[in-house]
């Protein structure tokens, strides 16, 4: 089995931060780029911040520790949906 992490190139979006949420809601996968200042010694938020073997975040945050990226994500506009849906 492949586990998904934030090493994994995310080629339709090289240059723009991805977050991916879980269906349950509980979990996401984020890219280097959500992922910037969140490292070795970042503290758990009550959520967890799923590490490698090295204590490198792998881009797996679950619970609340998905909100240490939210702020890297550009909110969804009535604008930003519209041009992406036709």
């Amino acid at each position: 089995m492949r586990i998904i992490s934030c090493r994994v190139p995310y080629p339709v979006s090289p240059e723009n931060p991805v977050y991916l949420l879980h269906a349950s809601g509980h979990a996401c996968v984020v890219n280097t780029l959500a992922l910037a200042g969140v490292n070795t010694t970042t503290p758990d938020p009550g959520g967890y911040i799923v590490k490698d073997e090295n204590g490198e975040p792998t881009g797996v945050l679950r619970e609340s520790a998905r909100y240490l990226v939210y702020d890297k994500i550009p909110s969804l506009t009535v604008q930003l949906l519209r041009r992406n849906y036709r």
